[in-house]
């Protein structure tokens, strides 16, 4: 007779680092009567291995060996194989409380439930994890007799998390059902709207029973290249086609259709605004054709306001005309410009270039500001936006570059307005003709015009996409350095520099207020910009703008700047025996900036960073001295 009470499914692709632990976690359950169906689905590493050793130690574990397939086709094969009353789902890079399935076990029992849901923590603690898994991870203590929609859609914890389901077996039995293999994305959500509304009895608990490990370093997941974005919404619009289609064989769900819908669109949303037109184009034509076989006519009137809109930008690019290619991508840096974004949006629909994509990276702007470019957005196919938590413009100007498509790119702040009407394909036209890797306005063609750094505006050049991308030229963190190095990079590397017959700037600057000060690691940064610059233009020889560098680096602003960054923060021995705050960083950049002054370049006239180091020193000595009087 079996009296397996519980089947644990475990899928396992090379993840030996961290097997043992969740292998430990299952076979100390107090639940004693259940089996443990290890899935090595393929691993190349040493799993299976692993696997094998604690199989001879524990009878309860049983090993299913498979070419690899992926994680929906290892938890079928478990599915298979399984013999317990229910099936529980662990990954194998997670673990679990001894006490999991013990108590999930004895909820199920007592309620009549055929499924049971508890909550999770999540590690590591670093990096800080967005307060969604928080909240996905703490479901209510609740009993459905039945089903309703609201398990699905009001209940923030039944989705997406299949590992922390405890499943009764008969039911997937009795309905047929498996996880869809070709769901690579979202398959345990897929699932999910499957089994949910055909079970007998749904409970939530708010045990947090399970530990999800939700980021490891290099994960699939935590990339951001543009080709692995755009095949993650890919797989995104493949659930939500699958999930539609799912839902209509259910009887008697009419409730859900609305809710799916509504789901489904807000699922897509934010990934298919940054789109480029022409994976947009195609993705709307494919998802409102399944909307509209889903009924979605009869209940488009119905949604809240901003559901409402996102349908119409979908059914409004599905109508579109087909896309073709770019010529211009211009990335822009959005960040609290409600004042400014007008009159930026008009001079570039005024330009008689037209055929340009504009991506907005969103840098945690303002409700008003994002409202404006997203009404902009659901007009015009040629709008892409990039929603963010606030980061520096290094970062976000990757990301623009990233997924810009345009066979030229310029970088503009949304504060500023275009020169002329006719500049972009003034430079455009000078980018085609003369082959160049760069455009810009000042005639600078050789190292030799160079005379300090603030000809490197990076809102004065158009670079040609195709060289930025072979080159690998990326922003690196250098703060109030980081445009201007990164457009005097682009210059070294330029075989062909072309400069405008207008003589013009792209952009008319607007003059905002920026502060003058800098916290601790930005002025790291900033030293380590220095440092950079001074390489840079040593090896291209550079004269004029390296004594440039070593004159501002012992001008009155920069040591200022770095010294009212540094100083409040000098600590004595005793206060931190570590050397925490000592400056000992700060210092070791400046003897770095030092050593990187090349004195054959600039020949007599070598000076050291001799003032901006030896002010450091005396700064220090200052503070230290007065902390040892108090």
């Amino acid at each position: 007779m079996n009296n397996i009470a519980v089947s644990i499914l475990v899928p396992v692709y090379n993840t030996s680092l961290y097997l043992e632990k969740c292998l430990n976690s299952l076979i100390n359950q107090t639940l004693k009567n259940i089996e443990i169906v290890c899935v090595n689905d393929g691993s190349t590493d040493n799993s299976l291995e692993i696997l094998e050793a604690y199989a001879n130690k524990d009878s309860r574990i049983v090993v299913v060996n498979k070419p690899n397939g992926g994680l929906p086709s290892a938890r079928n094969a478990g599915i298979d194989v399984a013999k317990g009353e229910y099936l529980g789902f662990v990954d194998s890079d997670d673990y679990v409380s001894l006490d999991m399935f013990q108590k999930m076990y004895a909820t199920a029992k007592k309620k009549n439930s055929e499924i049971v849901v508890c909550g999770a923590h999540i590690f590591p603690e670093k990096p800080k994890a967005s307060p969604w898994f928080y909240d996905t991870l703490s479901p209510r203590k609740k009993h459905y007799k039945q089903f309703s929609s609201d398990i699905l859609f009001k209940e923030s914890s039944a989705r997406p998390f299949l590992w922390r389901n405890l499943i009764k077996r008969d039911l997937i039995e009795r309905e047929g059902l498996r996880l869809k293999e070709d769901i690579v994305l979202g398959e345990d959500q897929a699932f999910q709207f499957k089994v949910f509304p055909r079970a007998k009895g749904i409970t939530f608990i708010s045990d947090k029973l399970y530990h999800y490990c939700w980021y490891r370093e290099g994960s699939i997941m935590n990339s951001g290249s543009s080709q692995k974005f755009i095949s993650k919404f890919k797989k995104h619009l493949n659930l939500c086609i699958h999930v539609l289609d799912e839902v209509q064989k259910l009887k008697n769900y009419a409730e859900m259709r609305k809710d799916t819908l509504d789901w489904s669109v807000d699922l897509l949303y934010d990934d298919f605004i940054k789109l480029p037109y022409s994976e947009r184009y195609y993705a709307a034509k494919a998802i409102t054709a399944a909307w509209n076989d889903f009924g979605y006519w009869n209940y488009h009137n119905s949604f809240r306001p901003h559901i409402n809109d996102m349908f119409k930008y979908f059914y409004f690019i599905a109508n579109s005309s087909e896309p073709k290619e770019i010529d211009v991508s211009i990335v822009v840096n959005l960040y609290n410009c409600t004042n400014y974004i007008n009159d930026f949006k008009a001079s570039l629909l005024h330009q008689d270039l037209k055929n340009f994509e504009v991506i907005f990276i969103n840098n945690a702007s303002d409700n008003n500001t994002y409202g404006s470019i997203h009404h902009w957005l659901i007009t015009d196919e040629r709008v892409r936006i990039v929603n963010q938590a606030y980061k520096t413009r290094a970062k976000t100007f990757n990301t623009g570059l990233e997924l810009a498509c345009g066979k030229a790119v310029i970088f503009a702040d949304a504060h500023d307005v275009f020169s002329t009407d006719t500049i972009v394909s003034d430079y455009y036209n000078h980018l085609l003709n003369n082959n160049a890797d760069i455009v810009s306005p000042h005639g600078i063609k050789c190292a030799d015009d160079i005379k300090s750094l603030d000809a490197f505006k990076l809102y004065d050049f158009m670079f040609n996409r195709e060289f930025l991308v072979n080159n690998e030229l990326v922003f690196e963190e250098y703060n109030s350095l980081t445009t201007k190095i990164y457009a005097l990079k682009a210059f070294i590397n330029a075989e062909a520099k072309s400069s405008a017959d207008s003589n013009k700037p792209l952009f008319r600057y607007r003059s905002l207020w920026r502060r003058n000060w800098l916290y601790k690691e930005e002025a790291e940064n900033v030293l380590e910009g220095y440092i950079e610059l001074l390489k840079l233009s040593s090896k291209a020889k550079m004269a004029s703008l390296h004594l440039n560098t070593v004159d501002q680096l012992n001008g009155d602003d920069a040591i200022q700047q770095i010294l009212n960054a540094t100083s409040p923060y000098v600590t004595t021995p005793k206060e931190n025996p570590d050397g925490e705050n000592s400056m000992s960083d700060i210092f070791a950049l400046l003897c770095d900036i030092n050593a990187a002054i090349d004195e054959h370049l600039i020949g007599e006239d070598f000076v050291g960073a001799y003032k901006l180091i030896s002010e450091f020193v005396r700064r220090k000595d200052f503070f230290l001295t007065h902390k040892a009087q108090l």
